[in-house]
C-alpha cells in the first residue's frame, strides 16, 4: 500500500497514517525498506550516546557482582573466602586471637598491615577443619614497639570455605532483574 495513490485525493498515502492503521512502528517500515549494507560498510549512523559500550559492560559486571552469592566450596582457591578462627603468636605468647573471621584468599593479603604472601600460600588449598600456619615477621616500623621485627606464627583454623558465584549476564538474568 506504501507508495500507492489515494483515489479520492490523488496523493500518496502518508507513512504515519499507514503505520497507525497497520499498528507498526515507522522504524520497522524504514528498516524493511532500507537497502542491504555492503560488507565492510560502516554501521549505524546517528548521534553518539553519552555512555560507551565499555561503560555499560562494566556497569553490568558491577551489578552482577552485587547480585553474587557465596556458596560452599571444597578447597580454597584465589579469591575464595575462608571463615576461620585466627591466632597470631610470638613463641608461646598470643598476640591476636580473633574467632570467626572472614578472609578473602588474595595475593595481596596483609597481616599487621604488611603484605603477607606466605599467608596466601598457606590458605590456598585449605578445606573445612584444616589448620593452616605461616611464619611472618612484624614490620620494623610497627606501631607496637614490642612487636617490631619479631617472628610470629599466623594460624587459621578453617571452619568454612566459600566461593563467589556470579550470575551469568544474559537475557534470562535480565528478565529476573525485571529488565527487558
Amino acid at each position: 500500500m506504501r507508495g500507492q495513490v489515494s483515489p479520492s485525493t490523488g496523493r500518496r498515502y502518508p507513512l504515519t497514517m499507514l503505520c497507525q492503521v497497520w499498528r507498526l512502528a515507522r522504524s520497522s517500515v524504514y528498516a524493511a525498506a532500507a537497502p542491504p549494507r555492503a560488507p565492510g560498510a560502516p554501521g549505524k549512523r546517528g548521534p553518539k550516546t553519552a555512555v560507551t559500550d565499555e561503560e555499560i559492560a562494566k556497569a553490568l559486571e558491577r551489578l552482577a557482582e552485587a547480585r553474587s552469592e557465596w556458596i560452599p566450596a571444597d578447597k580454597a582457591a584465589q579469591d575464595d573466602m575462608v571463615i576461620a578462627d585466627l591466632t597470631l603468636t610470638e613463641g608461646e605468647k598470643s598476640v591476636v586471637a580473633e574467632p570467626n573471621q572472614h578472609i578473602v584468599v588474595a595475593r595481596d593479603i596483609e597481616v599487621l598491615h604488611t603484605p603477607a604472601p606466605q599467608v596466601f600460600e598457606a590458605l590456598v588449598g585449605a578445606a573445612s577443619r584444616d589448620v593452616r600456619s605461616a611464619e611472618i615477621t612484624a614490620p620494623a616500623d610497627h606501631k607496637d614497639e614490642s612487636l617490631r621485627g619479631k617472628k610470629m606464627v599466623f594460624t587459621a583454623k578453617i571452619k568454612e570455605v566459600k566461593r563467589l558465584k556470579k550470575p551469568v549476564i544474559d537475557d534470562a538474568w535480565a528478565k529476573e532483574m525485571d529488565y527487558e
